[in-house]
């Protein structure tokens, strides 16, 4: 029998309540009637003796619905009363999990008496991703049943534990290894049936979560807690209300006022800035992927993939793909620099396996599916290539006219550019439809973001291939469209340009570094040109004036200081001194020199020097990137401001709590904004940065927001 999204049947005295809300089970309104339809049913039926409470499909239900939140249903039918009801019931519950037992999934384990679950089931509380916590009981049922160290971790972090961490802990009472060919959830049933018979009249003392005591544990690890989540999640405050409702139920609150504490403290965050932000990012870095007009089926088969480059990016685009199990032939012109690549591939991920993520038999597998070369034969048989040698349009397009001849017919082009004309470099080869941008970030084996970039003949399979196979390495796909900079670089140019026009103004570069971190971004745009390479944004601004046969440097480009640093070789990083001095400290410290740089391009342009406030410094900055954004959209770079907000969290250290600058945008309101571009532009009318977008100015003087704008638009063409 199926009511409610809930399969209600009855095996050898034990009722099975199989929640059956795919894809995910979300604990949604439909399934809280179910589960409440299921135990009246089962408390009715003298015939039962126990209760099984499990998932079809791919998994235990994985967490609440989040788009409840917007609703309001979440108020209806509200899950705690539901798990009072569970945890109450007179006949033994058992909760048999398999999949991501998670969020609300994992308080419904919790408030049954027992819990069993496969091999590969994973338990967590993911709401602090979301700006939000545990709100139907979590808070205080964890750490009676885990104890408060292990529920202060998983609150606060929302790491997941495996299930065998899970036993060892006490959140299972079993757990079951799924035969090989069997189906998980047939036998996972069977097995709970066994497992509910075995416990059958037992009493249930002591097995009820909420009234079991907590053990104390010391304020010294909640304020540790606090204070590493402060460095780990910078901005956010759910780890913190998090802390403290684990902290209440360690400091003998009763659980009763311990529930209360959780819902208030739920309610808000569920209003929070921060956390509208987060379930934002949360939808739009899933949203990103689904590529409009483009059929994912049509994506190609990629078995090898080939790379060009054994460099930094070379290298970490390598690792990402040996790492799930595609072979790789990695393609060089040097020996020397093929086994320096190699080299730095295997001292990564040996660091890894010593921190656990890796085994020594993993490790070796993963290296051995890398073949290096300075063959370009070698690349015969790939499936796709991705190119990523320095960005050099010359020997970009030499590289591609050997490709051409090499490679079979069906073979992807790649290249891995920041800023270069896709056509151009397709323009060499006799398959341009095959051809495609996909520029990744540095460390390549790290950074989420993958930026693809839309040629002009670009195909749909190629797009189709390049998304679902940027996905498979774990990274997120955004598809955008060809023009100098992309989404990213494009936006990012005048945010940085900005901050070296606030230097020349007379800010110190250091306090132009400090406004923006306090802002929230991951690191200021001074320390960011170090990380990059000072000298890149020389060699890009060069690049750029050579295709476009001018002299005269772009407004939006590196100013003075940036020439001179590259010219005397303080490259950054890369070189111990940039902007700052990375001789003593790897994060750097101000340099002087530096500084005298400054106050001499200060002398040669007849600057008298202002200080500037710390608003001023983000405003600029931060409005200077919004302004591009929204030309990005009108130019139909960027398909949707969604695709912004995730290339700039996921790509550029944009805070994550302002929900990346679009809707941050939306947030701080676009008539604001567009006043604030219209005084900066009165100030320094011939700033190209400061040329207010029409699109901008539009939503602001109709009084909506970019993302309400888009809403309407795509109303519109739904009706056509």
């Amino acid at each position: 029998m199926e009511v409610h999204g809930v399969i209600y049947s009855v095996d050898n005295g034990v009722a099975l309540i199989g929640c059956n809300n795919g894809p995910v089970n979300s604990l949604g309104l439909n399934l809280r009637k179910g589960l409440v339809a299921g135990m009246n049913m089962a408390l009715s039926d003298d015939n039962v003796q126990a209760i099984v409470i499990y998932g079809e499909g791919r998994t235990f239900p994985a967490g609440a619905d989040i788009s409840e939140f917007a609703t309001g249903t979440v108020g209806i039918e509200p899950l705690p009363p539901i798990y009072v009801m569970i945890e109450d019931s007179p006949k033994p519950v058992v909760a048999a999990c398999h999949g991501t037992c998670l969020g609300g999934g994992l308080e419904l384990a919790m408030s049954c008496h027992y819990r069993i679950g496969t091999g590969s089931s994973q338990y967590g509380f993911p709401e602090v991703n979301l700006g939000l916590l545990p709100g139907a009981g979590g808070t205080q049922r964890a750490p009676r049943l885990v104890g408060p160290l292990v529920a202060l971790e998983m609150c606060s972090t929302g790491k997941n534990v495996n299930a065998w961490k899970a036993e060892q802990v006490k959140l299972l009472d079993a757990v079951v290894e799924v035969p090989r060919g069997e189906s998980t959830v047939s036998y996972l049933k069977q097995q709970g049936v066994y497992f509910a018979l075995s416990i059958a009249g037992q009493s249930l003392d002591g097995r009820r979560t909420r009234l079991q005591e907590c053990e104390p544990l010391d304020d010294f690890y909640f304020d540790n807690a606090k204070m590493m989540a402060a460095k780990a999640a910078r901005g956010h405050i759910a780890p913190a209300m998090n802390v403290d409702c684990v902290k209440a139920a360690a400091s003998g609150m009763p659980i009763d006022k311990g529930f209360e504490l959780e819902q208030k403290s739920f309610f808000k965050l569920v209003k929070s800035p921060e956390s509208k932000a987060l379930q934002h990012v949360f939808y739009a870095s899933r949203a990103v992927t689904k590529v409009p007009g483009v059929n994912m089926k049509s994506a190609l088969p990629v078995r090898k993939v080939g790379i060009i480059g054994a460099g930094t990016m070379g290298g970490g685009i390598a690792m990402c793909f040996a790492q799930k199990g595609i072979q790789v032939v990695l393609k060089d012109i040097k020996q020397e620099y093929l086994n320096r690549g190699m080299k730095v591939i295997k001292g990564n991920w040996k660091r890894s396996a010593k921190k656990g993520k890796w085994t020594a038999y993993q490790v070796k597998s993963m290296t051995g599916l890398i073949q290096p070369t300075l063959d370009y034969a070698d690349l015969a048989d790939c499936d796709m290539i991705i190119e990523a040698v320095f960005e050099n349009m010359e020997l970009k397009k030499k590289i591609f006219r050997t490709l051409n001849d090499v490679c079979k017919p069906e073979c992807i082009l790649a290249t891995n550019t920041s800023t270069l004309d896709i056509d151009e470099i397709a323009a060499v080869v006799d398959r341009p439809d095959k051809v495609i941008g996909m520029h990744f970030f540095s460390p390549a084996n790290v950074m989420r973001l993958l930026e693809n970039i839309r040629a002009k003949y670009s195909s749909e399979s190629t797009i189709a291939t390049a998304t679902k196979y940027g996905k498979l390495i774990g990274k997120t796909p955004v598809l955008v469209g060809n023009c100098f900079g992309f989404v990213g670089n494009r936006c990012i140019f005048p945010y940085s340009a900005q901050a070296e026009q606030l230097i020349l103004e007379g800010s110190s570069p250091y306090d132009v570094d400090k406004a923006l971190y306090k802002f929230g971004m991951a690191m200021g745009p001074i320390q960011m040109a170090d990380l990059s390479g000072v000298d890149v944004g020389v060699k890009i601004r060069k690049e750029q004036m050579k295709k476009l046969n001018i002299t005269k440097r772009p407004a939006f480009f590196p100013h003075d200081v940036t020439d001179l640093l590259a010219k005397d070789g303080n490259y950054g990083q890369k070189t111990k001194q940039g902007w700052y001095d990375y001789r003593k400290s790897r994060r750097g410290k101000p340099r002087e020199a530096t500084l005298a740089l400054v106050e001499e391009v200060r002398a040669r342009n007849g600057v008298t020097p202002r200080k500037h406030t710390v608003q001023e410094i983000q405003e600029r900055c931060v409005y200077a990137l919004i302004n591009e954004g929204f030309k990005c959209l009108e130019d139909g770079i960027a398909n949707h401001p969604q695709d912004v907000d995730v290339i700039f969290m996921f790509g550029y250290g944009f805070p994550v709590p302002k929900g990346g600058p679009m809707h941050y945008a939306d947030r701080v309101g676009l008539r604001k904004i567009a006043a604030r571009i219209e005084e900066f532009h009165q100030q320094n009318p011939v700033d190209p940065s400061w040329e207010i977008s029409p699109l901008l100015k539009q939503c602001a003087e109709r009084r909506v927001g970019i993302y309400k704008h888009y809403k309407k638009l795509q109303k519109r063409k739904a009706k056509l």
